[in-house]
This record gives C-alpha cells, structure tokens and sequence, in this order.
C-alpha cells in the first residue's frame, strides 16, 4: 500500500510518509541484498576455483582407548589420531563408523580385550588358551549415495595366526569377505553385520590383534568444495628452534556452503595433496545471515601426525561446480578433465548452448554434459 494512501489508527495522529518505511531497508538486505551477496560469492569462487576436501573435528563420541586417566591422547593413535575421540575427524558429505574396543554391543567368543598391553589403544585378541575366537557386530547404514569412501583395516598377524573378515545383511543367509567392492555394493541397506575370525596353530603361537576397523561411506557424491587462495605466505621463524622446513600460512575464501568451521578443522588441497590446519577464521554475516568464509590455515608438517595420517579417502575427480554457477572458466576446466567423443560449437563468453555433448571418462562411460540447460 503506498503511504499517501495510509490513514492513522485515529483522528488526533498526524500521518507521515515514512511510517510504514521503519523496516524497509532491513527487509530489502534479507531478500533481495544478502541473497545477492551470496550469489556473488559463488559466482567468485567460479574464476579461478581451489578444490579442497574439507575435514572437521568430532567434538562427542566415544572416549578413545589411548587416553587413559594418567595419559593424554596419542598423536600416533589410528583411531582418533590425537584427539582422544573415537573417529577423530569427518570428511563433509560423509559418515564415518569406526570398529575398536568401545564399540557397542559386540558379540565375542575366545576373543577379549587385552588390557595388560604395553602401548596404546587397546587391541582385541585371542585368548591365553584358545585357537579360535569370532567377532561379531552391526554397523547402522544411514542414507547415502552408495559409494564407499575409506576401509581401513589396522592389524597385527604374526606368523602361525590370521584374522579374516566376513561381512552381509540381515537379508542374506551367509557371510562373504569384506572387500571394498563386497562392502559399497551392500550400502543400500539400513544394517550391515560384520564377523571376525581370529586363528592360531597352536595355543603356544603368537596371538593376533585387531586395533580397529575405519568405514567412511558418501552422503553426497561430491564432497570436494571450492575455495579461493589470494596470497601465500613463507616464513622460516622456526629455523632458531631446530625446525628446517618451511613454515607456510595461505588464506582461504570460502563461501557459505560449510555451516561451521572451527580452528581445529583442516582441509586438503587437491591440487597437490596438501594438508591445511585452520588457525584462524573469520565469518561473514550482515543481519546473522552466513555469505562467506575468511579463514587461515599454516601448513601441515610430516611431523604433525594428528593431521597428516587422516584418510583422506577418494578424491573428487572430475570436480563438478554447482548448476545454477555456469561461466566460460568452469566449462574449460571441465573440458579439461574429459576427453572429448563428440564435436561441439565454440561458445562465446556468456553462452548457453542447449546442445547435449557426451563426454568420456577414464574407464570408457558414456557421461552427459553437466553444464546443458533443462
């Protein structure tokens, strides 16, 4: 309604033209402006984009085995890597399930918990007397794409013992190995049922262990995120305290496709395999509405062993930008990746071909142009 037209509640208020304007300009910045602000850092990130696959610290879970009362978490531990939680960190568009000695609900038979070892985290194992003991568990599958990210067995088999891993669903009658193929191709169901069989010759033989068993499945197909990479900086401070390999800060720009970042995340820079702790960061948000991240991350050392051992597991290739974010930059970069089987038209910036262009990936499969128009 236009406010020449506005009449006051009563006869003694004097109308003004700006009455119904007090919430204006805040409305407009949540519909139209910040929106447009979000857009826009997309659309940045399209020119020049950074793929990286980004890691997040799991804050709740299980109490790891390496961290005891006297001790703290341990930094070579393959089950939280330092952290002292079971699982240790998350891949985004991922779940990960990790098999150890707090898992819950385990069926066991000749096989214990081996509390009198030396070192850390604890291992399942035979027992004293016994040349054959089973493991038996279930793994909740939630919803996801049906693609296996990580399986990660750690084990320790001296000669004269084994260990074999079997695995199926409620559904079926008997148990086939676990393999990565066995296991992505029964990700569909809502349960999976894991058995473990440990072997020795003889009671006086060395008796297997099992420190854990590492699954990580996709949520999403794509999990690798854009980034912008403005400046890097090199310093050698560290030269005075021993330490001879550089010490390296790079900022990164991301938009407001992570919902939360803390210092205590890293991510991985697909284009050389490198790892990047954040050190500090810095979220926009006009009106508490998230557009867009400031972060900077140093360098991972091969002596971090918190940060540098994490699967990183299967690395998005080709890497995809969204739909609704097209420009001539992202269409060479996908071009790039396949190898083209078809002829098409060069496009000029800016131009929206309605042409369907298949493309050929590594094992010969047919696949449809991502960037045609519906």
């Amino acid at each position: 309604m236009s406010s020449k037209y506005y009449k006051a509640p009563n006869s003694s208020y004097v109308a003004s033209n700006t009455d119904i304007l007090d919430d204006l300009p805040q409305r407009r910045a949540r519909e139209e402006l910040i929106p447009m602000i979000i857009k826009k850092a997309h659309n940045a990130l399209n020119v020049m984009p950074v793929w990286v696959e980004y890691f997040q610290r799991i804050k709740a879970g299980r109490r790891c085995s390496c961290w005891t009362v006297e001790e703290d978490p341990q930094g070579l531990c393959r089950v939280c890597f330092g952290t002292g939680i079971v699982g240790s960190f998350s891949k985004r568009g991922t779940r990960t399930v990790v098999f150890d000695t707090t898992y819950p609900d385990v069926g066991a038979a000749n096989v214990e918990i081996d509390y009198n070892q030396p070192t850390r985290p604890i291992n399942w194992t035979l027992s004293s007397t016994a040349v054959y003991g089973t493991l038996e568990f279930s793994i909740p599958i939630t919803h996801n794409v049906g693609l296996l990210d990580v399986l990660e067995i750690n084990d320790y088999q001296p000669e004269g013992s084994r260990i074999e891993y079997y695995i199926k669903t409620p559904i079926e009658t008997s148990f086939v190995t676990l393999t990565e193929q066995n296991l992505q191709n029964r990700l569909h169901n809502d349960l999976l049922q894991i058995k473990i069989i440990m072997k020795r010759k003889t009671p006086a033989a060395p008796v297997p262990k099992l420190q854990n068993i590492r699954i990580c499945y996709k949520l999403l197909r794509i999990t690798a995120i854009r980034a912008d990479i403005p400046r890097i900086n090199e310093s050698l401070a560290l030269e005075e305290f021993g330490i001879m390999e550089g010490w390296t800060t790079s900022h990164y720009y991301l938009d407001n496709t992570l919902k939360n970042v803390t210092t205590e995340d890293f991510l991985v820079k697909l284009q050389d395999g490198t790892r990047w702790k954040v050190i500090e960061l810095s979220d926009n948000k006009p009106m508490g509405i998230l557009t867009s991240w400031d972060l900077t991350c140093r360098k991972v050392q091969t002596y971090d062993h918190a940060y540098m051992n994490v699967p990183i597991g299967i690395i998005d290739t080709p890497l995809l930008p969204p739909d609704h974010i097209r420009s001539a930059q992202t269409d060479a970069e996908l071009l790039n990746q396949f190898k083209e089987t078809t002829t098409i038209e060069d496009r000029k910036p800016g131009h929206r071909t309605n042409t369907v262009v298949v493309y050929s990936d590594s094992e010969g499969i047919g696949v449809p142009d991502p960037f045609r128009e519906e």
